[in-house]
């Protein structure tokens, strides 16, 4: 007689349902129970040893009806927001955080000066998405009970300002709107606090069944969708401002004394300007990045920027231009220094690079000195793209402009930095007026 396994007989809920289960090895014939188990989402077998299926029968009834019991006490149970969130910070981000602490000091102990702050970014932001949850839905908030509605409301009110990131009310004169990115950058904190949660066990058991915030294409729980950011700064726009760069001022320390000075925008602006970079790299640009020496391929000299500071964490050499090598030439003037010191220091701290906080400061003022209007919910980067706008309106291709400006390929540069404008939009239609006779 052949050996097989077969279902007879099954009971139960789903997610709570038991087979009879008729096997047969080696000519004996006996019954098996086949159990799904809610509790650890998974299968198992228990043998009877015997083979009476009335019995079996009744057997797979009590042990369906206590899983079922089981399950609904899981339900039942009352578990908060405020659990869930902490199991999380605890189990993740504390971890991560530390790791990145420890790196820090690392490198610190071996000669390379890093800002330690740096290394708690994620910490951070995860405690400010744990207070936004907690204060729009309320500690005691049962995240199984999460209603598109609320969901909605809230989506509502942090798109238009009405909270700010840490869930505080904001008042109507200074409410600023945000884009649908920062949404789904909530929505994916919280959806993996809850995903930690189906596998964070509270007294034996795991916190939640299910993901209450469910993700995918169609999920009514996803952003609202919005048009991509794509500004690119004028020409008008850059001339307007350098006319007003050396009206930013700082204060620095000088022979133990704070004072007044120029700061060192108008020479950041005209890198910014003149290579393309992100403000990430610009402003961790080192002396040994330099290549000033002359000659045919590099007239003006060149910049090594380094994989360290890059996002792709690609080392790229890029010839200056004219004006590029004419404000680092000023920088050299006012700091001759050399080796690996910073050519934008903090004003604080000449071992770390100038904060991301204080340039965006300084070109707000610029707009204001220079009669500006903000531009639409985009900074230094309308300025990367302003690069690309005049490089390809030069003719120069797709390929060269990404290999001077640091990206990857030219696929990115196509879809997210070419920004057509009038001037371009015209010179489209009359080439193509032309090619046609």
């Amino acid at each position: 007689m052949k050996d097989y396994a077969k279902r007879v007989w099954k009971t139960g809920d789903h997610g709570a349902s038991c087979s009879v289960i008729e096997r047969s090895a080696r000519g004996k014939k006996s019954y098996q129970l086949k159990i799904w188990n809610p509790l650890t989402e998974s299968k198992k077998t228990r043998s009877l040893g015997h083979f009476d299926l009335k019995k079996a029968k009744a057997e797979a009834r009590g042990l369906a009806y206590e899983l079922s019991q089981g399950k609904v006490q899981l339900s039942d149970r009352k578990v908060t927001l405020e659990q869930v969130l902490l199991r999380y910070l605890t189990d993740n981000t504390a971890k991560r955080s530390a790791v990145k602490r420890d790196t820090a000091k690392a490198k610190l102990c071996d000669g390379d000066v890093t800002d330690l702050e740096g290394g708690c970014t994620c910490y951070n932001e995860d405690h400010k998405r744990t207070q936004l949850f907690l204060r729009v839905f309320g500690h005691d908030f049962d995240p199984t009970k999460l209603d598109i509605s609320e969901w909605k409301d809230y989506q509502r009110d942090r798109q238009l300002g009405v909270i700010d990131a840490r869930g505080r009310e904001v008042a109507s004169s200074d409410r600023k709107p945000i884009g649908s990115r920062a949404l789904e950058q909530d929505a994916k904190f919280l959806r993996a606090v809850f995903r930690h949660g189906r596998f964070a066990n509270w007294n034996g058991q795991p916190l939640l069944l299910d993901n209450p915030l469910p993700s995918g294409k169609n999920s009514p729980f996803n952003a609202p969708k919005s048009e991509p950011v794509q500004v690119a700064a004028s020409t008008n726009r850059i001339n307007a401002i350098r006319g007003v760069t050396d009206l930013i001022k700082t204060i620095e320390l000088v022979d133990g004394k704070w004072v007044t000075v120029v700061s060192f925008f108008s020479e950041f602006f005209d890198i910014i300007c003149e290579t393309g970079r992100r403000l990430s790299a610009v402003r961790q640009l080192r002396y040994s990045d330099l290549r000033l020496e002359r000659n045919e391929t590099q007239p003006d000299g060149a910049i090594v920027w380094p994989g360290s500071t890059d996002k792709q964490g690609l080392e790229r050499h890029a010839p200056l231009s004219a004006r590029a090598r004419s404000a680092i030439d000023r920088v050299l003037a006012r700091r001759p220094l050399i080796g690996d010191a910073l050519l934008f220091p903090s004003p604080k701290n000449p071992n770390v690079a100038i904060s991301v906080d204080r340039l965006r400061e300084w070109l707000k003022n610029a707009e204001e000195l220079a009669g500006l209007e903000p531009q639409k919910r985009t900074l230094w980067h309308a300025y990367r793209r302003a690069y690309v706008t005049r490089a390809t309106a030069a003719g120069v291709p797709d390929a060269f402009i990404a290999a001077a400006g640091g990206w990857k390929d030219a696929n990115t540069l196509r879809a997210c930095y070419q920004v057509p404008d009038k001037e371009n939009i015209l010179a489209a239609t009359l080439a193509a007026s032309a090619a046609t006779g």
